[in-house]
Order: structure tokens, then C-alpha cells, then sequence
């Protein structure tokens, strides 16, 4: 694939607790076809405890003054242990005109549609880690 056709949602980083990138403007209208979000991870692990890492992409309809996880990859939950854990999985994404006329949303010309992606931290793990990134790439090139 062309880099170029790539847009970055997460620049690496680490997370030892629920964390979220910042928001990406996305164009004011409907889809045709799926994009997806990309994520890679490593030195998902954890000291001792239980602990669970699960990644999404939420959206929101409002400029960014409300978010729905809308797109989330439970299937694709990290369960931690001692031994340090990494992958990769995608996550298809689509806005359609349903989406954008669900009683509640405001996706009008003066507020904007933006998604994030989304890191969350469930159980009780002892000193949890592990170092993400998200990319976001069209289903089409």
C-alpha cells in the first residue's frame, strides 16, 4: 500500500490505563465504501492481576462534545500475563446517511464528524502496559 493513502489516528505510544487519541476530522458526508483502523501493539503484559486491554474507534457526531463506540474489536481483546504480547488487527469503519440522521446526533454543515481510537483498560491488573498505534487506511486504493 501506498503510505500516502495512510492517515494516522494514534502515533505510537504507551498506555497504562484507558486512554484515547485525539479526534480526526473526517469530511462532511456519508461513505461509499468502508475504511479501516489499523492497530498495532506490543509489550501488552502485565506484572500480575488480571487485566484486559480491548481496542475501538469511536465516533462522534457533534464537533467532539459526545462519543459512541461505535466500532469495537472484542474479539480481539488482549487478555495480559508476565510475557509480553504483540499484533495487529483492522477494524472496518463506515458512515453511512443512517448514521448521520439517529435521533440525538447533530451532523449538520456546522458541526463536524470525528473519530478516535480507543485503548480500555478492564480488571485489575498490576502494573499494565502496552505500546499502540493506529493508522487508518481506505478499503479501496
Amino acid at each position: 500500500m501506498v503510505s500516502d493513502a495512510l492517515m494516522q489516528l494514534q502515533a505510537s505510544t504507551t498506555s497504562t490505563s484507558t486512554a484515547h487519541s485525539s479526534g480526526l476530522l473526517l469530511p462532511k458526508s456519508t461513505m461509499l465504501h468502508p475504511f479501516y483502523a489499523v492497530f498495532n501493539y506490543s509489550a501488552a503484559q502485565q506484572a500480575s492481576g488480571s487485566g484486559v486491554w480491548t481496542f475501538g474507534v469511536s465516533v462522534s457526531y457533534d464537533n467532539g462534545n459526545t462519543w459512541y463506540a461505535d466500532f469495537e474489536a472484542p474479539d480481539e481483546a488482549i487478555t495480559l500475563s508476565g510475557t509480553a504480547q504483540a499484533g495487529e488487527f483492522s477494524i472496518p469503519i463506515l458512515i453511512t446517511r443512517r448514521d448521520l440522521v439517529l435521533p440525538g446526533v447533530i451532523a449538520d454543515s456546522t458541526h463536524a464528524v470525528q473519530i478516535r481510537a480507543d485503548a480500555v483498560l478492564s480488571g485489575s491488573p498490576v502494573t499494565p502496559t502496552v505500546t499502540w498505534s493506529v493508522t487508518c487506511q481506505p478499503g479501496r486504493v
